[in-house]
């Protein structure tokens, strides 16, 4: 049985197609032309499809196929801690420096060179104020720290509390040395967990006399 030749060539051109459809890679829109324009000659066997049926039939299929849309990986936010500011990290690393100190206003009593006879007693009296953040309490004390102590105590407790910011009169009962000359005797304050302080310096506040021959 004869087959009409006419069918052999739109035939043989559709099973090219299909096989160039399987095969992996891109297929460029002017493939896509050449295999509708088979696939419509094979549809319309024995005449030639006009150009209208041709774009009629490309048109559909390119609408007809899926559409596959990318959607971009979420990228992931990196947070940050912020880094201490020079305020904040000062004030962590001098926190506990800051707890006690003290400033010394004036001497009440025996200014500096003040005149004894050898063995005179007499009362020395310093006021001070507490410019740190901790309260002094009665636990803390005076404490003589070096130089001539004349007769005083090694520590002597506060009387009151201190808030911060208020000042106070500190007295101690002293004896000037038995030879005569110059005499200082240096002190600071105790806390009451036993952190020696002095002034905003770091210096001690002091007590200097003369005995006089």
């Amino acid at each position: 049985m004869d087959v009409d030749k006419r069918l052999w060539f739109p035939a043989g051109i559709l099973v090219l197609a299909v096989l160039a459809c399987s095969m992996p890679g891109n297929i460029s829109t002017g493939d896509r032309i050449r295999t509708q324009i088979a696939l419509t000659q094979a549809a319309y066997p024995g005449s030639s499809p006009t150009i209208q049926e041709i774009l009629a039939d490309f048109t559909q299929t390119i609408t007809t196929e899926p559409i596959h849309t990318l959607t971009p990986s979420a990228v992931p936010t990196k947070t940050e801690t912020p880094a201490p500011t020079l305020t904040e990290t000062l004030a962590e690393d001098h926190s506990a420096a800051d707890c006690n100190i003290a400033t010394f206003i004036k001497d009440v009593s025996v200014p500096d060179g003040t005149k004894f006879s050898a063995g005179e007693s007499f009362v020395k009296t310093w006021r001070l104020k507490n410019i740190g953040s901790c309260t002094w309490t009665t636990a803390y004390a005076v404490v003589f720290v070096s130089g001539e102590q004349m007769g005083g105590p090694e520590d002597l407790n506060f009387t009151q509390n201190v808030a911060p910011g208020e000042t106070v009169d500190v007295s101690i009962n002293l004896t000037a040395p038995n030879a005569t000359g110059d005499y200082r005797g240096n002190w600071k304050i105790r806390s009451s967990d036993g952190v020696v302080f002095g002034l905003t310096t770091g210096k001690a506040f002091y007590v200097e006399i003369t005995v006089k021959p």
